[in-house]
């Protein structure tokens, strides 16, 4: 009887601590998943440091220490009640892989008073953030055409590794016209809209320079050719466009980037792209701080630019090499330690040779395991440093690509994941929409302007 109260007890404070801390503005909940075997608390101590072990753990009526493996279910994450206000979180998080044969353990930790829910979440699951959804954000009143296009109308996005966030631009053709900046903080878990859109006349002309009226730049289908450029650039950059606002016709050579540190836009700030072709693909080079570029349809070219000297090099002969045109459907990115860029999607892997000089076209790669990345148009695809590997998502499973090995296998999935994504992407594909966080080492997954924001814990 007495360990029956005592597991109503516990159970009962962890529910009501969790509901005191949604009366908090500053107190995040935790991400209660089971506490179906939990016989005691995690210990009275009070922490006073992050990462401070709080105190055994009673399963099944036997006492785990911090850090010794127990069989059963205790996954679970809640907020000191005397510490609420500091946002101090004591968990109790999975370890090793997600194959059943690693047992759960009990090792109680403190996060420090700048995590949140991304922070707790165990390796191998998905979380999908609360109250997320683009249109919050929307200007009042929205810019001609329907703001929902900033996604919808074949445009993609880039992360921003140094404030930790997603950042989306898009639209343009008779979609949308407006081309204000938005961003997605993994810290503060809320979207912002950085600017407004630009005021149009009332005649709503075509501005086939690439620029409105005010000198900002043009509303557009974004595909894959944004990126976010690290220090000592500090900058989000558009590497040209196509449909442009508003009939579509019109596309663009000028790398136009915004500063985040003055919030305005420097409209050519390097020099036009060599490829002037709708949906180029576009990836950065962490090794040689360069930025390269594929054209899209109708354009067989691949070129580099310097960012230290502001240069372009074409490295492909017009009219040559007609197979290596890639259409506007697919995404790549780059393997820094291969010296390989990557390009995958409509049924084909592609890939270069950084390291080649001169004239240099695709290899056509054949891949074995599951097809379903290779086979979406404009799948979500990007390099994750910490694994070695490349990630790749067109709905349902993540998948890891090793370009060593040339094949495509299952990223761990939590049996605890109560959140997955759905089985098809939203739209016309997901371009650069998934990107990867370093500092949070997680996987970040933006649908549509009315779905919530997805991250998932890269293990």
């Amino acid at each position: 009887m007495k360990k029956r109260n005592a597991l109503l007890q516990s159970t009962l404070a962890i529910f009501s601590i969790t509901l005191l801390c949604l009366l908090f503005q500053n107190c995040h909940a935790g991400y209660i998943n089971s506490v179906s075997n939990l016989e005691s608390n995690l210990g009275s101590a009070a922490p006073s440091s992050p990462n401070q072990n709080l105190g055994s753990c009673v399963l099944n009526g036997q006492t785990y220490n911090p850090g010794q493996k127990v069989s059963g279910y205790l996954n679970y994450s809640v907020v000191a009640p005397a510490l609420c206000g500091t946002v101090v979180t004591r968990t109790c998080l999975n370890s090793g892989a997600f194959d059943g044969s690693v047992p759960l353990f009990a090792n109680c930790t403190v996060l420090s008073s700048q995590s949140n829910a991304v922070d707790a979440l165990p390796p191998g699951q998905w979380l999908e953030i609360p109250d997320s959804e683009l249109y919050k954000v929307f200007p009042k009143p929205e810019a001609p055409g329907y703001a929902s296009a900033v996604i919808a109308a074949w445009s993609g996005g880039a992360y921003d590794t140094k404030r930790d966030r997603m950042i989306i631009w898009g639209g343009g053709h008779s979609d949308y016209a407006g081309n204000e900046i938005y961003s997605f903080d993994l810290n503060a878990l809320k979207w912002s809209r950085l600017t407004d859109p630009s005021l149009l006349d009332g005649s709503l002309n075509r501005f086939d320079s690439g620029y409105y009226t005010d000198g900002l730049p043009v509303a557009r289908h974004t595909y894959n050719y944004l990126q976010y450029l690290p220090d000592p650039i500090d900058r989000f950059c558009s590497f040209g466009g196509a449909g442009l606002w508003k009939d579509g016709q019109y596309g663009t050579a000028h790398v136009d980037c915004f500063n985040f540190d003055k919030n305005m836009w420097e409209t050519q700030k390097f020099p036009d792209t060599p490829s002037l072709s709708i949906g180029s693909n576009t990836a950065y080079d962490p090794v040689t701080k360069s930025l390269w570029q594929h054209g899209g349809y109708g354009d067989i070219g691949l070129s580099k630019l310097d960012l230290t000297t502001s240069k372009w090099t074409q490295m492909w002969g017009q009219f040559s090499g007609a197979g290596n045109t890639l259409g506007y459907k697919r995404t790549s990115d780059i393997d820094p330690d291969q010296r390989q860029m990557v390009s995958v999607g409509e049924g084909k892997v592609l890939t270069w040779d950084l390291n080649k000089t001169g004239m240099n076209y695709a290899t056509e790669l054949t891949t074995t395991g599951p097809q379903n990345v290779v086979n979406h148009d404009s799948p979500g695809f990007v390099y994750v440093d910490d694994i070695k590997a490349f990630v790749g998502w067109a709905g349902g499973l993540l998948y890891r690509f090793d370009l060593v090995s040339k094949t495509w296998i299952q990223m761990p999935l939590s049996p605890y994941s109560v959140v997955l994504p759905p089985t098809d992407p939203v739209g016309w594909g997901t371009f650069g929409r998934l990107r990867y966080s370093p500092k949070k080492k997680a996987l970040v997954l933006v649908l549509a302007h009315d779905r919530k924001v997805l991250v998932y814990k890269v293990k």
